[in-house]
């Protein structure tokens, strides 16, 4: 995929699994919270052998590698960019198998702000030779890592048949 500016668009599209959620915050804390959400681009990175690559990254533990989108960012390029030079490797990105939307609003009817953030997987392979994995924060894995759950399992588990 070349470009992705709007994950929006691909709302109905029946190759993506879009995840939804609302989350309802005080007026008074709308900022402070649209401040501390941001969208990122993930991505599976595989290998011949059917392992995934992982990034424990001090935070949330072993998950797919991700990068934080700017704001009127583009999904893909900032995967490619930001997520290829962290990883040392060229990327080729496929189509999004799973977005995850979390729109945040006021819990007040007469207060319309909205903040969306998206988080974006992209299936991902190198173009040139597989990422070297010399440190401890990157690791090939063939199953989803034991301590992870929730959201950033299921993205992990997205990449194994």
């Amino acid at each position: 995929m070349e470009s992705l500016s709007d994950p929006g668009r691909l709302f109905d599209d029946d190759r993506v699994d879009w995840r939804e959620r609302s989350h309802a915050v005080d007026a008074e804390a709308f900022d402070a919270v649209r401040e501390r959400v941001d969208s990122h681009a993930v991505v599976g990175v595989t290998d011949d052998d059917g392992r995934v690559l992982c990034r424990d990254d001090a935070s949330h533990g072993w998950t797919l590698p991700a990068a934080t989108v700017p704001d009127d960012g583009d999904w893909a390029a900032t995967a490619r960019r930001d997520l290829g030079a962290s990883l040392d490797a060229t990327l080729a990105l496929s189509f999004p198998k799973r977005i995850r939307h979390v729109a945040i609003t006021v819990d007040d009817p007469t207060d319309a702000r909205r903040a969306d953030a998206y988080d974006v997987v992209f299936p991902a392979r190198p173009t040139d030779d597989l990422p070297v994995v010399d440190d401890d924060a990157l690791a090939w894995f063939d199953a989803v890592p034991p301590e992870q759950d929730g959201a950033l399992a299921d993205d992990v588990g997205l990449f194994f048949d």
